[in-house]
């Protein structure tokens, strides 16, 4: 897989209150040959500068000189340069809120992909005893195992160290065991974060009957109260199948669960399933006999 990593130097943390990017940076990242590229690196101006700009805490903390930006051309001159760069490639950043956000603020547009620091943060959730803070100088410590590694806080150098530890977690991501632990983890948060969002007398049957099993209302609030399976009878129900991860609520009653990489929601007194989509509600429910009748009729197919 292609993807390219953003950096991007400002002269403060907050747009709008006056500050400017003034260094873009971007690379091409190949995940299989680990192979990197540099696509794009230019000091740039954004804004007029004035002396508020010169007193930057970037000036102080890196070899970056005001009077370079000073001279830099417009980031308009490069307009048409990025963005068809991003639009080519997918893109991520080492917090990409703020990289991004930044761009995305001034107009440019690009295609989605994880932020490289929450995937670090999962995986150092699952390697480490303890926490570290995510910036991207202890990150890299961690993983290259460099203790006397400095950030430049430089566009081009920091995107180069972000595609270090991009591939580091890849080489993490082809260990089977810890593959299953950051596979548990996600599974675990989706399912938590589902389930907060989920107001439980919204979703108590309303008596109706249903006949066949064909296709049925979407709406849970319109489920029959019709099968009496138990908290305790569901649980050992679907702990007999390939079950990654699952949370099985008392009445009124549903599971969430994942099998073979998919997220389901079924409420089992209402004999109602269907496939989530990252945290969000199926789309469509259908009818079903009971979790038994779920996995043999329709997920083992």
């Amino acid at each position: 897989m292609k993807l390219a990593i953003v950096d991007i130097e400002t002269t403060g943390f907050v747009r709008e209150r006056n500050n400017s990017i003034v260094e873009i940076a971007i690379i091409l990242c190949d995940t299989e040959t680990r192979k990197t590229e540099i696509l794009f690196n230019n000091i740039v101006r954004e804004n007029t500068l004035s002396d508020y700009h010169r007193r930057s805490w970037i000036f102080d903390h890196s070899d970056l000189k005001f009077n370079d930006v000073e001279r830099a051309q417009d980031i308009n001159t490069y307009r048409v340069e990025i963005q068809s760069i991003l639009d080519k490639y997918k893109v991520t950043a080492y917090n990409k809120r703020f990289d991004m956000g930044w761009l995305s603020s001034l107009g440019f547009r690009y295609k989605e992909s994880k932020c490289l620091m929450e995937t670090a943060s999962e995986y150092a959730k699952v390697l480490l005893d303890e926490e570290i803070s995510l910036k991207e100088q202890n990150v890299y410590r961690w993983l290259m195992q460099d203790r006397n590694y400095v950030e430049k806080h430089r566009a081009l150098p920091d995107a180069l160290d972000e595609a270090q530890i991009l591939y580091k977690l890849c080489d993490f991501a082809e260990d089977p065991i810890i593959k299953e632990s950051i596979d548990q983890l996600r599974t675990n948060k989706t399912i938590s974060k589902v389930n907060r969002h989920i107001n439980e007398d919204a979703f108590k049957p309303a008596p109706k009957e249903f006949k066949s099993n064909k296709e049925v209302s979407h709406d849970p609030k319109t489920f029959e109260d019709k099968f009496k399976h138990t908290k305790k009878t569901i649980q050992a129900l679907l702990s007999s199948y390939d079950i990654t991860s699952m949370i099985v609520l008392e009445e009124p009653a549903k599971a969430t669960f994942n099998y073979k990489g998919k997220m389901y929601i079924f409420y089992y007194n209402a004999g109602r399933w269907g496939v989530m989509k990252g945290s969000k509600q199926p789309e469509k429910y259908y009818f079903c006999k009971d979790i038994e009748d779920l996995f043999t009729r329709f997920l083992n197919k």
